[in-house]
């Protein structure tokens, strides 16, 4: 799958803004995470389109996995 990264805590495309280009659909990456049990978010390092969500996102797995290891 070009242009994807996955990760244990969520997937995201990187091609939000290069529509014509795009190797996986938005309904096949999402089917995919919500399969995985991810969070799915599509992302513009161009436009800088949900960046901050997807980071916040992440960054909030983390933390709530601490706090329910506690």
């Amino acid at each position: 799958m070009g242009h994807c990264r996955a990760r244990e805590q969520g997937f995201f495309t990187y091609t939000a803004d290069m529509k014509k280009k795009r190797e996986v659909s938005y309904e096949e990456g999402k089917g995919y995470a919500e399969k995985k049990g991810m969070i799915f978010i599509e992302t513009s390092a161009k436009t800088g389109r949900h960046v901050d969500e997807a980071f916040y996102s992440v960054a909030k797995q983390i933390i709530d996995k601490i706090n329910d290891d506690k």
